[in-house]
């Protein structure tokens, strides 16, 4: 039986309901476990993922490593009204205080991960040290009239972007009654409730067509 590139195998012609061959077991607890012959049964179905989908469809983004730092706590912020929020265009770099007094930095990103695509033996490399160092230094110069700013924490994080900064909402184009809504990025949660409503209005109606740049390229 022919499927789409996410492994979807709808039965029937046309398809007006989709079926699963692939499902997972009943028990929540038993972790990589798989019943094959389980079938889900679907009028609608919307393939809802975030960053996982760039195992499928790696040209929909990238993944990158976000670095961040933690000061000591300060007891005067000069030079800064407010601690008022601050935040760079790309939504990669931000800085606030927390409330015992410290000032919390990311700005310095990296598409470096360990070979099996994860970060957690990052926080030991030399690459960590030398982004954690960046940040602290670029925290001297913005803020020269604070007398002391010293790193106290460091922390890296793994983040997927959207190669557009947009969801991906929409039809698919192979298979009827089957959408696809992959929001994700710092902008995930603002992208999946608009791509909720475009879905919803797309069920309601088969006239109504999402923006094509939300479309899958």
């Amino acid at each position: 039986m022919p499927s789409n590139s996410d492994g979807i195998c709808p039965i029937g012609s046309p398809c007006t309901a989709a079926r699963f061959s692939r499902a997972v077991a009943q028990n929540p607890l038993s972790e990589g476990t798989e019943n094959t012959d389980a079938v889900a049964t679907a009028k609608k179905i919307v393939d809802a993922r975030g960053g996982e989908v760039l195992r499928k469809r790696p040209g929909l983004g990238q993944r990158v490593t976000v670095f961040s730092v933690v000061t000591e706590p300060i007891s005067v912020f000069r030079g800064w009204p407010e601690e008022c929020l601050i935040k760079s265009r790309d939504e990669l770099s931000y800085l606030r205080t927390t409330p015992d007094g410290r000032i919390l930095f990311s700005g310095e990103v990296s598409a470096s991960l360990t070979p099996d695509g994860k970060i957690g033996a990052l926080d030991a490399s030399p690459l960590c040290r030398v982004k954690y160092r960046n940040l602290e230094e670029e925290l001297q110069e913005m803020f020269f009239g604070i007398p002391r700013v010293r790193k106290e924490y460091g922390f890296c994080q793994s983040m997927v972007m959207p190669k557009k900064g947009l969801p991906y909402v929409g039809r698919d184009p192979q298979w009827e009654g089957v959408y696809y809504l992959y929001a994700f990025g710092e902008g995930g949660l603002a992208g999946a409730l608009l791509g909720s409503a475009w879905i919803y209005r797309m069920m309601e109606s088969p006239a109504v067509q999402c923006p094509s740049y939300l479309n899958l390229p």
